[in-house]
């Protein structure tokens, strides 16, 4: 059915070009035919009228006077009465006027009249006769006497005062040219349906061959796109385990630091309430052991001992600093920074100021201390690679959020993850700091221009309707 449907279409397509390209072509031939059709009229109209003015001369000047005109009339009805005219419909019409209306000289091809009647000069069949009578020369188509649309050709015969006119039907010079394309469209519809025919047959094996080659190219197309999807599957479920893989990981990494930290807070409190408690009781003893006199023998020995136990104490207090600050957690994240620009500034010469909006900032235990390893990985690292002078730590409380910003007066760098400058080795490192903030529902920003200084900006949420130890303390 899809095949004659095709066929059909096929036979349609070429009959409406091949018809339209003949109709193109007889119209063309038509309308050449026809100027030639007003050409010989024209032609034969003025050869007509020149005759009759040689006539009409030879006549008057060889002796027939006044009887010339007569003459020349009679001698024009007896040629005309053995002419037939020319063609099927073709004819001269000869006339003249009188007065207000137009005679006719010569009897019409179609009809029986010797002697057609006159007609009023202004007679919408008279055009070409009037034209000529008024002097005129030249062809055009009309409707003449028989309701006929024609061709006709008209010239003045001036010696005579007469008119004629040369005239032949449209439809005699249409005829060849309807007859012609209707033998051509009957010729092109047998050549279109053979042409068709042939070519369904010559196509048709060609036709299958592709289409079982396109049914396959479609099939392998369509297998590709299922193996395709089921790749695009497999990578996104591979994504999505890797993404889920990362969270873990961010999970274990998070609980491994606060693993770490209070590992650290307990080391420390056992170093302070342990081995700092026996170092004190140790130290008592030995006071007590010291005679009441000063012996040359024993003295020097027990200040030995005892400069050692101070010392001892204060490597471990300072142990115990670094581990987990005790003011951290027993006065807040206020008082740690504090102490921790003090150090800093003991012990590297940074001179840090801290500027605190004295808003309370409740912390959770562990949030706490994340954010005071992020500072102090921060200094550090103005210490170690900005080359500064000073530093400021803005603590404030913004909404639901404490906001650390740890600023410097040092050389800067590009802010491009590329560029960023390195972090003290060991430490949290920014891309640490960055997610360790980030799994806790903070965030990292840092801004840099060399030349300019850095800004590190850290924040952190606040524990609903927790208190600050700072608060209490005041």
């Amino acid at each position: 059915m899809v095949e004659k449907h095709r066929l059909l279409l096929l036979i349609a397509i070429l009959m409406v070009v091949a018809l339209a390209a003949t109709g193109i072509a007889l119209a063309i031939l038509y309308n050449t035919s026809l100027d030639q059709t007003r050409a010989r009229l024209v032609e034969a109209v003025e050869s007509q009228a020149r005759l009759l003015e040689a006539v009409a001369r030879f006549n008057e000047e060889y002796g027939l006077g006044d009887m010339a005109y007569t003459a020349t009339l009679v001698e024009l009805e007896d040629a005309h009465a053995r002419f037939r005219g020319f063609g099927e419909t073709g004819e001269f019409i000869l006339g003249r006027r009188v007065d207000a209306s137009i005679e006719f000289l010569l009897r019409h091809r179609h009809t029986q009249l010797a002697h057609p009647g006159p007609i009023p000069f202004d007679a919408e069949h008279a055009e070409p006769m009037r034209r000529a009578l008024s002097g005129q020369s030249g062809c055009m188509t009309a409707v003449d006497y028989r309701d006929e649309v024609v061709v006709a050709a008209y010239e003045p015969v001036e010696v005579l005062n007469l008119g004629i006119v040369a005239k032949i039907d449209v439809a005699e010079v249409r005829a060849p040219f309807i007859q012609a394309g209707a033998v051509a469209g009957a010729a092109t519809l047998v050549l279109v349906i053979l042409g068709a025919v042939l070519v369904r047959r010559i196509t048709n094996p060609l036709i299958r061959d592709l289409e079982n080659r396109v049914a396959e190219r479609t099939a392998d197309l369509a297998r590709a796109n299922r193996d395709l999807q089921s790749e695009i599957a497999e990578r996104r479920q591979a994504e999505a385990r890797l993404l889920d893989y990362q969270g873990q990981l961010r999970s274990l990494a998070s609980e491994l630091l606060l693993a770490e930290e209070r590992e650290r807070r307990r080391l420390a409190t056992d170093l302070h309430d342990h081995i700092g408690q026996t170092l004190a009781v140790t130290q008592m003893h030995i006071d007590a052991l010291r005679p009441p006199t000063a012996t040359a023998d024993v003295t020097p020995e027990l200040d030995q001992v005892s400069a050692l136990l101070d010392e001892m104490d204060e490597a471990i207090r300072t142990l115990t600093f670094e581990l987990s600050p005790p003011v951290l957690h027993e006065l807040g994240l206020g008082a740690g920074v504090e102490w921790l620009a003090e150090q800093l500034q003991a012990q590297h010469g940074l001179h840090v100021e801290l500027v605190d909006d004295g808003q309370p900032k409740p912390l959770e235990e562990d949030v706490r201390t994340l954010v005071f390893r992020a500072v102090r990985e921060l200094l550090i690292n103005v210490v170690k690679h900005a080359g500064a002078g000073e530093a400021r730590v803005d603590l404030s409380r913004i909404g639901d959020q404490i906001h650390a910003q740890v600023s410097d007066d040092g050389r800067g760098f590009e802010s491009r993850p590329d560029s960023a400058p390195r972090v003290s080795s060991g430490g949290f490192g920014l891309f640490s700091i960055r997610e360790r903030m980030e799994s806790i529902g903070g965030s990292v920003h840092i801004e840099s221009t060399p030349g300019q200084g850095t800004r590190a900006l850290l924040t952190a949420p606040l524990q609903p309707g927790g208190e600050d130890p700072e608060e209490e303390r005041q």
